[in-house]
């Protein structure tokens, strides 16, 4: 069993890798892959075991999901408010700093909420109590509107909000979560990046860890606590954690190099907590614990496994993210702004292939108008927060009993 679990984890981490490492391949999508195999007898291992696989790739992609985003300027809906300061970084040609910086946050924020598991049944009590039915339903209206606030176009963000949430709608009734994220998300500014010459900025590789200071260690304390609040909120996800927290405290998150931070922390401290709201909640608030709570596991020591695994996955990765951050900067000071453009190509055609084997010629045509949709967001300049009303609204409109 030992063994097992330890090859396990070790895919997963690989697998995790993988996922963060290719814009629009979530780990949503190898979720539903792993579960249509389970279903068929096909995996070979104990549910407990899959278990641990699938929280090791979760992990590793919250803390490799930031390199795309670095240096090709892919986001994921995760770490759409981390955009701008990771382009202001890549311009200065400070990429692997954010990167390292990204890495370090992630695994201080997933260990502080690995090692708050005494707490956490109370934590989740308290939480219980606080998000009824009808609170949940206020706290996420006001964070779709939110973006309408504090934006400056007001007309363009309204329609990006309506035309995100018909999308989530649609990707709900339909299956179509892969395509609705990959065109709202990704291609819009894979497009944009044809256009760039962003290959050709020569980058440094010096991993100072200066940015380890009174602020650091605050940003990441602050992101553990909201994060543990917005990891029991439904439909509201790291980015939504982000908005609001740059939003009310405007002079910490002046700098971009605290919005990485916190973003990046808030999405590892996302995957953490959902094991105690899977264990003491019964409720997933991300694809990898749906999957997990999919398999039906009756193994006692489950949350011990799959923390083990999340923490062995966090030590790897973070030092992994280190390791590939260099050798993909040092590749790319070699690499021609035609060749950097043939990569950025793939990585679109890549997307829609994954669409069309997973949804067919509607996968094909929902990831058309999503993209449509996420490059109207990007060339109005409006917040790419906004589009996550594409998430939300579908669950307010469930827990008011409409959809």
């Amino acid at each position: 069993m030992l063994m097992a679990l330890a090859f396990a984890i070790i895919l997963g981490i690989l697998s995790g890798t993988i996922t963060g490492l290719i814009p629009g391949l979530h780990v949503n999508t190898v979720v539903a892959m792993i579960l249509a195999l389970t279903a068929k007898g096909l995996m070979p291992y104990d549910s407990s075991v899959v278990a641990a696989y699938i929280m090791a790739m979760a992990v590793t992609h919250s803390v490799t999901e930031y390199i795309p985003t670095a240096l090709i300027g892919v986001p994921t809906s995760d770490d759409v408010m981390s955009l701008l300061p990771a382009h202001k970084l890549f311009s200065e040609g400070k990429a692997h700093f954010g990167i390292v910086l990204s890495a370090t946050s992630s695994f201080i924020g997933g260990v502080i909420t690995i090692f708050l598991s005494p707490l956490s049944q109370y934590i989740i009590k308290a939480l219980s109590e606080l998000l009824t039915k009808h609170s949940v339903i206020l706290i996420l209206a006001a964070l779709i509107l939110l973006p309408l606030v504090t934006g400056k176009n007001k007309i363009s963000t309204m329609i990006v909000i309506l035309s995100s949430a018909l999308l989530g709608l649609y990707s709900l009734q339909y299956s179509l979560l892969q395509p609705m994220l990959a065109g709202l998300f990704g291609l819009p500014v894979l497009i944009e990046a044809l256009k760039s010459n962003a290959g050709s900025k020569e980058q440094s590789t010096n991993s100072s860890f200066s940015f380890v200071n009174k602020n650091f260690l605050l940003i990441i304390t602050l992101s553990v606590v909201v994060g543990i609040l917005f990891s029991y909120l439904p439909g509201a996800g790291p980015s939504s954690a982000s908005l609001l927290c740059i939003v009310l405290l405007p002079r910490l998150f002046s700098k971009g190099e605290n919005i990485i931070a916190l973003t990046s922390s808030l999405s590892t401290v996302n995957y953490a907590f959902s094991v105690y709201t899977m264990e003491f909640a019964g409720k997933a608030r991300n694809g990898a614990v749906s999957g997990i709570m999919q398999l039906h596991i009756g193994n006692p020591n489950l949350t011990f496994i799959l923390l083990g695994a999340m923490l062995f996955a966090l030590i790897i990765s973070t030092f992994e993210t280190f390791v590939i951050s260099k050798l993909l900067i040092r590749r790319m000071s070699s690499i021609s702004d035609k060749s950097y453009r043939i990569i950025t190509f793939s990585v679109i055609v890549l997307n829609i292939v994954l669409s069309f084997a997973l949804s067919g010629l509607l996968g094909l045509a929902f990831i058309t108008v999503s993209t449509i949709a996420g490059y109207y967001c990007l060339k109005k300049d409006v917040q790419k927060v906004s589009m996550l009303s594409s998430l939300m609204v579908p669950v307010v409109l469930i827990y008011a009993g409409i959809q």
